[in-house]
């Protein structure tokens, strides 16, 4: 019975209160609406037919036209209401609409029998009685849903034509009355029980909608908790793999943090709120020399250091950890002293963190560092700048003693030619010529202490250069002294001056070999450092040799390790040690790109360790042109260029006596215009520091430009590095140190002309 509920415009839109069964009725009325206006207009018309050829007349007409105008109206409400709902949007109107249109119908059939003409006979009575019969029973099918619609439409043709067939006179009509009467009791009863079984069937519709509408719902609902149900399952699926993707990962870092704490070079211990040693990573126990059990359970402040060391680093040191583990205190960047299993001390620098566990402070981890070669790097740089600005002072006045030493020796080499001068004069002069010298070499050596002496940096087999001076080495440390050179066991090329640094060798072991009297052990040792090890100074990326130089002497404490390479410090006797030789070894090395550092302790003897930049490659042996003899007189012009006028005028009087031709100029201005306008020079000889605003080697770069090929010979008693390093490399370009040699200037300058000296 699903048309008593159409999904379709005769729906009624709002219930204004009324039954659900009510809205059904009129629902299940409306749609056979349609069914009965063409039934009532079909039999109309065929009875408005059927009186018109019996009775003629008009009154068929009449109330054939009202019967159909009723049908059209009522057509007309229907159409609105398929295609305007909102004409009728409730239930209430839709009834009033359909109980109107049953009695309205009623009334139009009721009132058929007054349209009779008064010659009718008992056929046409019966004929109408029939009509009524059959549409009663029409009415009872399609309307009897509802009682008051069905009694509405049924009541009005019962009632009238009851009345009007019971006043007729004559027994025919009263036989009709009669037969009439009994079709209407019997067709009410039957209209009563058919509404009765339309009625049930609607509820039932109903009940089965509401059945339908819950098993819906509980469909929905069970496909809602499915869904749900499989969603549940899936976020529980994710949850799993989330789970075990998160273990998963805390492992891997569990077992990355442990591998850390393995690897990492920085060593941590942790303890306890009561100072006990809970933990202790690899790095730890290397640097202080335990096993994992060793230290373990053992009192974190056994590991600072008490005796030997100073009482107020031991205080610090240990509130510092004292108050980590038991008050929440931080400490950080702390530096101290810890001891190792073998008693020996390891600076260190450390930090102490405590532990926090729900709130409450359950131990501390302390994190330290070995700071020994920090510290040896910062000694290195304190001692550096020290000696730096000590070879400042040094270097300013090199130059102008060197002035002096060459007035001094070239006015004795003049002195010691001059005929007739008696033998003890002549050791006067030898004496004073040595006593010069000796000055000459003082100022070398404070040169390279300052690190401004010319180097002859070139690169060599640190294995060979340490073979080479091995015999040399022997003879001069004695038989009571064993001599062990040890062969670097990697490839150790070295950039330096091999002449320098054979001296400064020289030099440490002669200064061991004093450390020895009664004899011992004197080691040389060296090894290619690792490549993240490097001096503080360095450009990155340079590698170092380390060059361990070990004996087993006497040694010497902490104070004279703080001045040891200090220019004219000294432990030795006045006569026996001028205090320079340690601090020229210091500059050399540094001047090379290296270092060299010290550690000694009392009767334990002391290691100087001398660090060199590593080189790629060997360097060609050097060749130094020989020089042959020449005649004691020259021929050439020499231009002669120095601003002091004591020197200018003995190096012109060495030129001159020695065959030149000499023309002279006080600074670089008048010497360039002095070369412009004598073309006959042969040779350029100058000073480099000069006054005026044009250095020698400013107002040589001028010649090159005009002759490039011109002989120049520059001569300094010091040069700023700067300046130096301007000087340009060509080989008629020669630079020689004051004071010059009053013999062999003229043939220096001499194979300058004749373009033998390279």
């Amino acid at each position: 019975m699903s048309y008593l509920f159409p999904v379709n415009a005769l729906s009624p839109t709002a219930d204004d209160g009324e039954t659900s069964n009510l809205a059904a009725q009129v629902t299940f009325v409306l749609h056979k609406l349609p069914l009965i206006l063409m039934a009532d207009m079909l039999v109309g018309t065929y009875l408005f037919i059927t009186m018109v050829v019996l009775f003629g007349g008009w009154l068929p007409a009449i109330w054939y036209g009202t019967l159909s105008f009723s049908c059209l109206i009522r057509g007309l409400f229907i159409y609105a209401i398929y295609h305007h709902p909102e004409v009728l949007n409730s239930t209430r109107q839709r009834y009033l609409y359909v109980l109107s249109g049953a009695i309205i119908g009623g009334l139009i059939w009721g009132s058929i029998w007054f349209y009779l003409p008064s010659s009718a006979g008992s056929v046409e009575y019966g004929l109408l009685v029939l009509w009524q019969c059959g549409v009663l029973a029409g009415a009872v099918v399609a309307l009897s849903i509802n009682k008051s619609i069905y009694f509405s439409f049924s009541a009005s043709p019962i009632i009238i034509s009851v009345l009007f067939l019971f006043f007729q006179l004559g027994i025919s009509q009263s036989i009709l009355t009669g037969a009439f009467i009994c079709y209407v009791f019997f067709i009410i009863p039957m209209g009563m029980h058919i509404g009765m079984e339309l009625n049930r069937g609607i509820s039932l519709e109903r009940k089965n909608l509401s059945l339908e509408k819950s098993l819906r719902l509980d469909r929905e609902k069970l496909q809602a908790k499915e869904i749900e149900l499989q969603q549940q399952k899936a976020r529980e699926k994710s949850l799993v793999s989330e789970v075990t993707r998160s273990d998963k990962k805390l492992k891997a870092a569990t077992e990355e943090r442990l591998l850390l704490l393995e690897s990492i070079e920085i060593g941590i211990i942790g303890a306890n709120n009561r100072g006990k040693i809970t933990f202790a990573n690899p790095s730890a126990l290397r640097l202080l020399g335990y096993k994992d059990d060793e230290i373990i359970g053992e009192p974190i402040r056994r590991l600072v250091r008490r005796l030997g060391g100073d009482a107020e680093v031991f205080i610090a040191t240990t509130s510092a950890l004292t108050a980590s583990y038991e008050r929440g205190i931080n400490s950080t960047d702390r530096q101290s002293e810890f001891v190792t299993k073998a008693g020996s001390t390891v600076p260190v620098q450390f930090s102490s963190r405590p532990i926090y566990s729900r709130g409450e402070i359950i131990g501390a981890v302390v994190s330290f560092s070995d700071i020994s070669k920090q510290r040896e790097m910062e000694n290195m740089l304190v001692q550096t700048q020290k000696l730096e600005a000590l070879g400042r002072i040094t270097g300013g006045v090199a130059h102008d003693f060197n002035n002096l030493l060459t007035i001094i020796i070239g006015n004795l080499q003049f002195l010691r030619k001059q005929p007739g001068l008696s033998d003890s004069m002549q050791d006067l002069i030898a004496k004073i010529m040595n006593a010069a010298k000796s000055g000459s070499d003082l100022v070398s050596r404070l040169l390279g202490f300052s690190k401004e002496q010319r180097l002859r940096l070139e690169s060599y087999d640190l294995n060979v250069l340490l073979s080479d001076i091995g015999d040399f080495l022997g003879r001069i440390l004695g038989e009571n002294i064993e001599l062990d050179i040890v062969n670097c066991k990697e490839i150790c090329t070295v950039v330096t001056d091999k002449t320098q640094f054979q001296n400064a060798i020289l030099n440490l072991c002669v200064n061991a070999k004093d450390a020895m009297p009664n004899g011992g052990k004197l080691r040389l040792a060296p090894r290619l450092m690792s490549a993240k090890w490097s001096l503080p100074t360095s450009k990155p990326g340079t590698r170092f040799v380390e060059l361990s130089v070990e004996d087993n002497g006497m040694g010497f404490d902490q104070e004279v390790q703080a001045h040891i390479f200090d220019p004219f410090f000294t432990t030795k006797d006045s006569d026996k040690g001028s205090g320079l030789g340690l601090s020229t070894v210091y500059g050399f090395i540094k001047q090379s790109g290296g270092s060299v550092t010290v550690h000694s302790e009392i009767n334990k003897g002391t290691t100087f360790k001398v660090y060199l930049p590593v080189s790629e490659q060997l360097s060609e042996p050097s060749v130094i042109p020989a020089h042959p003899e020449q005649s004691t007189k020259f021929q050439g012009t020499v231009l002669v260029v120095e601003d002091d006028d004591e020197v200018r005028s003995v190096a012109a009087q060495i030129l001159i006596g020695a065959g030149f031709e000499v023309i002279t100029a006080k600074d670089g201005n008048m010497g360039l215009e002095l070369f412009n306008s004598h073309p006959e020079i042969d040779l350029v000889f100058s000073d480099i520091i000069m006054p005026g605003g044009m250095s020698g080697i400013d107002m040589a770069k001028l010649i090159l430009q005009k002759m490039p090929n011109k002989p120049i010979l520059l001569v300094t008693g010091y040069t700023d590095k700067k300046l130096d390093n301007k000087i340009p490399n060509q080989k008629n370009i020669v630079c020689l140190p004051k004071p010059f040699d009053a013999d062999e200037l003229p043939k220096v300058i001499n194979s300058l002309i004749d373009g033998n000296l390279s």
